[in-house]
């Protein structure tokens, strides 16, 4: 359900950037975020639907113990926030350049 999920969106993502439509906002973290279509969002939801996809493989059966569960919660909370990190970055990445920009610009005395 994810992999269709995320394969319709991506698809109207595409659509967009095609038409030239670069301007909308994705909504990925809601008005926290504003964040402009672009390649990054091809690549990443292609990247998040590889990885569901592997999730949905079956896989050899054995009893899970107290030392997987806390590896798999430590691991999964880690990947959940350099996501969040990465989208973040990129989604201020036009104000930083301004603000580079800006900064490198000499000062009139």
């Amino acid at each position: 359900m994810l992999i269709f999920l995320l394969a319709i969106f991506t698809t109207a993502i595409a659509i967009n950037m095609i038409r030239g439509r670069l301007d909308i906002d994705c909504g990925c973290f809601g008005p926290m975020l504003r964040q402009p279509l672009s390649n990054w969002l091809l690549a990443r939801n292609g990247v998040l639907m590889l990885l569901a996809g592997f999730v949905a493989l079956p896989h050899d059966q054995r009893a899970v113990t107290a030392l997987d569960v806390v590896t798999i919660t430590l691991g999964a909370s880690t990947l959940v926030l350099l996501y969040g990190a990465a989208n973040f970055l990129l989604a201020n990445a036009p104000a930083s350049n301004k603000m580079k920009r800006f900064a490198m610009e000499p000062v009139d005395a």
